[in-house]
């Protein structure tokens, strides 16, 4: 984790073209480790900042130039011994030449992996619907655009907030007809 703060004056305060400028930089990054909780992972890569950091505070040209922000947030679990699966995450971009900023806050992912709902795992000969295969997803987002030298929490609303779900319900079967033809169905 690194955070750096700015305070450049230039000038006297008695000068015509005096002026104060206050910067920040947040930097993190996370990994965890895989083996520390199996089947949950926190990840975390943050760059926010001020638009004018790096031209008001940094010698090399690189940072300069620089005008893209982007940060992830994001939390995983899958739970072992079944097919369930969790996300949760928080993205930040920003430009720092147009000072827009774009959101998503939060991400949210929830999935059943491939599965066949209807298969009987005593039965010795197998049906026909046994090779019927199904998963599920559903996505949740919620994401905002502002500028940020207009932006302040008090004026921040959800009516400024685009929010979204998407559910995703893929079946599908495959069979072998006459042991040469296989024959695939699927709907989404």
């Amino acid at each position: 984790f690194h955070f750096s703060y700015a305070y450049n004056k230039t000038g006297e305060s008695f000068d015509p073209g005096a002026r104060v400028q206050k910067d920040y930089m947040i930097n993190w990054n996370h990994q965890s480790d895989a083996k520390a909780i199996p089947g949950q992972s926190f990840n975390a890569s943050v760059q926010l900042g001020s638009s004018t950091f790096y031209s008001n505070n940094s010698y090399d040209p690189n940072q300069i130039l620089q005008n893209q922000y982007q940060s992830n947030i994001s939390y995983s679990k899958n739970w072992e011994g079944t097919p369930f699966g969790l996300t949760l995450s928080a993205l930040h971009n920003q430009n720092t030449a147009t000072r827009q900023v774009n959101v998503t806050l939060p991400a949210f992912n929830f999935h059943i992996t491939q599965i066949n709902p209807f298969q009987n795992k005593n039965r010795v000969t197998p049906r026909w619907y046994d090779k019927i295969t199904s998963s599920y997803t559903v996505d949740i987002l919620n994401r905002t655009t502002f500028y940020d030298s207009i932006f302040s929490f008090n004026t921040l609303g959800l009516d400024q907030f685009q929010s979204g779900i998407h559910h995703s319900v893929p079946i599908s079967a495959s069979y072998t007809i006459l042991r040469y033809v296989n024959m695939s169905f699927s709907v989404n």
